[in-house]
């Protein structure tokens, strides 16, 4: 499954975009001193649309492709 989510990490954001920034913020209640883990956080899109409302956010994924990605977006 590594293999495929490396093939995909390049153009994973344009077919599957990230939508529902102020539902997710009403249900998560976040903190704006705070860390955020995102676990199998892939291209880092939901991390980075967070990242104004903690400290930090930390992405972890198996993929490396879709950490790459991840670090330029973050």
């Amino acid at each position: 499954m590594n293999s495929h989510f490396n093939f995909l990490a390049p153009f994973y954001d344009q077919v599957i975009p990230f939508s529902g920034l102020e539902q997710m913020l009403r249900m998560l209640d976040l903190p704006h001193e705070g860390s955020l883990l995102d676990a199998g956080g892939g291209t880092g899109r939901v991390a980075s649309a967070l990242r104004p409302y903690l400290s930090s956010v930390i992405v972890v994924d198996v993929s490396q492709r879709m950490l790459a990605q991840a670090r330029q977006r973050i």
